[in-house]
């Protein structure tokens, strides 16, 4: 396959197509799309096998990644990317090595996927998408194909106004009542970690892996579990001097008549996300973040005062 001719920035800037700007309405869609966008093309660009899957080029983070990888608050980043695929210009899916690791990966919506996404929405934004007034759908993507070339007033005149769009469903009903439930997540999250970092000085793994379980997945940061790792399976660990399935397989010899099969899988889980953000196959710029709290959405809550944070941001 042939590697693209792009110019994609570098470690710390990255490209936003103008095309893009001109379509999407929202500011932060425009950034978060841009980034996403960046990171598929990276990996088509440099072949990556392990980003290549059922004929298309994906990439993949947590909210938390995102949030990191562009200035945003946690929930703003959700709340933003579900809009954008529930638009159909975004595509989601599921490569990860364990079922219950519910990291996202997400691809570009192709030329035949195109005729189909709501452009009206991300270019009106989703309050003004249905005006009588506004550009057909069929009409915004002629534009968008055409580099998003303002139109002349004859275009406009024999434009078919109103064509059929795909419905608009946004997962909220409003933004007060999301940003009410994003709050209260937060705050749910928030205690579950404080309840965590309480006991994490008991040696019973059983108890640690009953509080870290009730954890969203994706909000246990790489500090937390590199803490779990050195308590329960290597007090020398470090990512870099074995691989993924050393450590798998230590986690059965060691557990296997311990923890059942499902706490079994969780602990491999939670050292897959560690890899997954700091030593994973993505390119190795996007690893290359500093630190991160411990929580990318709101309140800071130490897992031991003492101990610096050295992680990479997940």
């Amino acid at each position: 396959m042939a590697r693209k001719k792009r110019e994609l920035g570098n470690d710390t800037y990255f490209t936003v197509f103008n095309k893009d700007l001109k379509l999407i309405h929202d500011p932060v869609k425009k950034i978060l799309f841009s980034k996403i966008k960046n990171w598929i093309y990276r990996n088509e660009d440099k072949e990556s096998g392990f980003h290549f899957r059922d004929g298309h080029y994906w990439t993949f983070g947590s909210q938390g990644y995102w949030a990191e990888e562009c200035g945003l608050q946690v929930k703003t980043v959700g709340d933003n990317l579900r809009e954008l695929v529930a638009t159909g210009i975004l595509k989601t899916g599921n490569y990860n090595r364990l079922g219950i690791d519910k990291t996202i990966w997400y691809r570009l919506a192709t030329d035949d996927e195109m005729k189909n996404v709501n452009l009206r929405a991300l270019f009106y934004g989703k309050t003004k998408c249905n005006n009588p007034g506004n550009h057909s759908n069929e009409t915004i993507l002629a534009m968008y194909q055409n580099g998003m070339l303002d139109m002349n007033n004859t275009d406009i005149e024999k434009e078919q106004l109103g064509a059929p769009l795909p419905e608009y469903k946004a997962d909220h009903i409003s933004e007060d009542s999301l940003e009410y439930n994003l709050e209260q997540n937060s705050n749910q999250t928030n205690s579950k970690i404080e309840e965590y970092n309480k006991i994490f000085n008991d040696d019973n793994i059983l108890i640690h892996i009953e509080h870290l379980s009730k954890i969203d997945i994706e909000d246990i940061s790489v500090e937390i579990i590199k803490s779990f790792i050195i308590k329960f399976l290597d007090n020398n660990f470090n990512s870099t001097n074995n691989d993924l399935d050393y450590y798998k397989c230590r986690i059965d010899g060691k557990y296997e008549n311990i923890l059942n099969e499902i706490q079994l899988d969780f602990f491999k889980v939670l050292i897959n996300n560690y890899y997954e953000y700091n030593v994973s196959t993505q390119p190795s710029e996007q690893n290359d973040e500093k630190g991160s709290p411990m929580l990318a959405s709101s309140s800071q809550i130490p897992l031991n005062p003492s101990s610096p944070n050295e992680e990479k941001a997940a």
